[in-house]
């Protein structure tokens, strides 16, 4: 679901999950804020890619845990936080639609670009 990597100095985190058009469970919410946390500290980046694959960048939470899950300890929150925290500049490369919390994650990008 997650596709991440280091080149050079940009870190470059892809949401592979384009059929449900990269929404993100909790799990994978924790997962990406764990990783940019373990990122944060890198001393050779220089910048960080969010994009998604697929016709959309993001859809935020999945409807199938929306109603089923407690959000009281929210990770979408959380993952925001990670973003809006990370100490280089995060571009969110929008590749198509942004539903839901995937407007809450690209809002939390530095910068913000339609590709």
């Amino acid at each position: 679901m997650i596709e991440a990597g280091i080149d050079g100095a940009v870190g470059r985190i892809t949401l592979n999950a384009p059929q449900s058009h990269n929404a993100l469970d909790r799990a994978a919410m924790r997962d990406l804020a764990g990783l940019l946390a373990d990122w944060a500290g890198r001393e050779d980046l220089r910048a960080l890619v969010l994009t998604g694959r697929g016709r959309s960048f993001c859809a935020g939470a999945s409807l199938g845990e929306v109603g089923a899950a407690d959000w009281s300890e929210n990770p979408l929150t959380r993952l925001c936080d990670a973003i809006e925290e990370f100490p280089v500049p995060v571009l969110a490369g929008l590749n198509g639609g942004v539903y839901g919390g995937g407007v809450e994650i690209a809002l939390a990008c530095d910068f913000r670009v339609g590709v």
